[in-house]
């Protein structure tokens, strides 16, 4: 699976040449975290909606709500165009460390994080982590 770094993921976003939804869509699969923060524009969709699950393809998924959603999503993208040539299809990829770890680096850039709330995440504004209560 491939895995995409929180600088990756930042940079793509500010690429003036990328727009949101036409060329990249950044699904966040949290359930109740997703309040409080997250990726600017990400839509979100919680593991526990997602449908089509393939047991023995999630089996050999790491864990991991992000890789667990991935896997589902390609799953359920061969069965509804089975005829698409590999290279045309979608490129999915996992966000290397999930929400907390792009968080921890980009919570005070407006461009990359939206709805920042510390109270949220039991943290004070320069704090560079921190758990969901």
């Amino acid at each position: 699976m491939k895995l995409i770094t929180d600088e990756e993921l930042a940079n793509l976003i500010k690429a003036p040449d990328q727009v949101s939804s036409k060329d990249y869509v950044v699904i966040d699969v949290r359930d109740t975290d997703f309040v409080g923060g997250n990726i600017r524009g990400a839509v979100n969709e919680p593991l526990t909606t997602l449908e089509g699950e393939n047991i023995e393809n999630l089996s050999k998924v790491p864990s991991g709500r992000g890789p667990t959603a991935a896997a589902k999503y390609e799953e359920a993208r061969k069965a509804l165009y089975p005829d698409e040539p590999e290279s045309s299809a979608s490129q999915i990829a996992v966000l290397q460390g999930g929400f907390m770890q792009f968080q921890s680096r980009y919570k005070d850039d407006s461009d990359l994080v939206e709805d920042w709330d510390a109270e949220k995440w039991g943290t004070d504004k320069d704090d560079q982590g921190g758990q969901h209560p």
